[in-house]
């Protein structure tokens, strides 16, 4: 596995570069953030593809996930796909305490990382780049 740390002036990230990573992520996520709720966030076709996979390896370590998936393409970043994701952030009772996860390109980061900024003031989130441009914004 490849980390590399970005060192900001307050505070600073870790980015992890591996090939087949949902277990790694499962053990971080145990280790980090234990008994809290996941959201993920994708979008439909990735969902089919990987996210059912990921979610089950995060729910073998005992958390209460829930799997949101939007319509792939820049038409998703609009206030109601924004106004749809805190409706089911509100039903699935997600809370300051608990975890965004993105899983996706560049609209599901963008999208998914504004409404993590934005519920509740701020609820942490991780970001799971599935393209090369969309890890480097």
């Amino acid at each position: 596995m490849k980390i590399i740390e970005v060192k900001l002036k307050d505070n600073g990230y870790k980015i992890y570069i591996e090939k087949n990573i949902f277990e790694k992520i499962a053990i971080y996520l145990k280790e980090n953030h234990e008994n809290k709720k996941i959201v993920i966030i994708t979008d439909k076709n990735l969902e089919k593809l990987y996210v059912k996979a990921l979610n089950k390896t995060i729910q073998d370590k005992n958390f209460k996930t829930k799997i949101i998936s939007i319509e792939p393409g820049e038409r998703s970043k609009s206030i109601d796909t924004l106004k749809k994701l805190y409706e089911d952030f509100t039903n699935f009772n997600l809370t300051r305490g608990d975890l965004i996860l993105t899983f996706g390109g560049g609209v599901v980061g963008d999208l998914g990382g504004f409404a993590a900024s934005t519920y509740l003031r701020g609820v942490p989130y991780i970001q799971i780049p599935t393209s090369l441009f969309s890890s480097s914004r």
